[in-house]
């Protein structure tokens, strides 16, 4: 019973480490399984499509099943020390590590990726995996399904063309989605084709923001994202008790607004800069300097227009500054509501929650504001 016990807790411990390490007894297991299951499947179809009936089709099915069966007993012989044999044949089948395709759910490794992958990268993988049983088994069952005139033939190997158009195009518009995501080339084909075993990148860098965040967990903000924060606020509220409550109602239309009103400030900011880039301060100082030199009632007006024109400049720079001032009182009232809310449990600390109530009413007011520089709000 020890034993037992000893190894469904290692089993478990399996699902929260980045790099499972299994009792001695089962290590072998997840290899083993998948090679087992190719054995069998790649013998059996070339005894039934290759060999006719006979001795040689029997003899081809006895060794299909050698080494399955050579699994079944080193199952059933680590089944004594403690695990029942269903439970570690699930083991055996887990997927290579190597494997980034399609596997059936329930037959993956616990601290698998899979289900944290982005859903398009997961329909790529199962489209891919898909074509590459179907096209190999329509090469070898051919002559059986189609053994009629050539037309049928020919219809068989635009079938075969059509599946390989479809899996080249799969993987480009696939390509095109990811890199258009930010990643670079390795990244992308990392996300769409790699394996989905643990590894440090799944956690760290790029990748790590498209993923879902693990289960029961929440996966924080990008430091300088506003529209991240909305997410991660959003995220958090639904996953709260108290999504219901006043204060977290009032603190997800506040993070909406404010991610707004930050936008409408990069729109505005994008614009003027265009107009007022500290080059065009330059050459226009330095026209004026050279004008100022040259006497001339023609030489006065061009100073003239060119002195309205450096104060027009500058006084975009400093609506500029303005904006810049805004956003960024903006930005720290999104970060407060997103400290305050990770603050607050389930039971709604009545503080925690008095605060929050606090700084949406400060948010209100700053959203109202014409563009005046925040009251910077107090983040406890």
């Amino acid at each position: 019973m020890a034993e037992r016990v000893e190894l469904r807790e290692a089993l478990g411990r399996t699902s929260g480490a980045s790099a499972p390490t299994l009792p001695e007894p089962v290590r072998d297991l997840p290899s083993f399984g998948p090679y087992a299951l190719l054995w069998a499947v790649a013998w059996s179809m070339l005894a039934f499509i290759a060999v006719p009936w006979g001795g040689e089709r029997a003899l081809l099915l006895l060794v299909a099943f050698l080494v399955p069966v050579g699994l079944l007993l080193h199952v059933w012989n680590i089944g004594r020390h403690g695990l029942g044999p269903l439970e570690l044949v699930r083991v055996a089948l887990w997927p290579p590590e190597w494997w980034g395709m399609w596997w059936p759910r329930t037959l993956r490794r616990p601290n698998d990726f899979w289900g944290r992958l982005p859903r398009g990268a997961r329909a790529v993988r199962a489209i891919l995996s898909a074509i590459f049983v179907l096209l190999p088994s329509m090469i070898l069952l051919r002559e059986r399904l189609a053994p009629g005139p050539d037309d049928d033939d020919m219809w068989f190997a635009i079938s075969e063309v059509g599946l390989v158009f479809a899996a080249i195009s799969t993987m480009a518009i696939a390509m095109r989605w990811a890199l258009g995501r930010g990643l670079t080339g390795r990244d992308a084909a990392r996300l769409l084709f790699g394996s989905t075993a643990p590894w440090p990148g799944w956690t760290q860098g790029p990748l790590a923001r498209l993923l879902a965040p693990a289960k029961g967990t929440l996966r924080e903000p990008e430091r300088d994202s506003p529209a991240d924060y909305r997410r991660a606020i959003l995220d958090l509220i639904t996953s709260r008790d108290t999504s219901a409550s006043v204060a977290t109602v009032d603190a997800g239309l506040a993070a909406r607004g404010l991610v707004s009103a930050i936008e409408e400030c990069d729109a505005e900011l994008t614009r003027l800069r265009q107009l007022s880039a500290p080059s065009e301060i330059d050459r226009l100082s330095a026209q004026l300097s050279t004008l100022e030199q040259n006497p001339g009632e023609e030489a006065r007006q061009l100073v003239a227009l060119v002195r309205r024109q450096l104060d027009v400049v500058r006084s975009v720079g400093a609506q500029c500054e303005v904006l810049v001032h805004r956003r960024t009182q903006l930005f720290e009232l999104l970060r407060g509501i997103w400290l305050h809310l990770s603050a607050l449990d389930d039971d709604v600390n009545d503080a925690v929650a008095g605060r929050l109530a606090t700084l949406c009413a400060t948010v209100e007011s700053a959203l109202h504001a014409d563009a005046k520089p925040v009251a910077r709000a107090p983040i406890h």
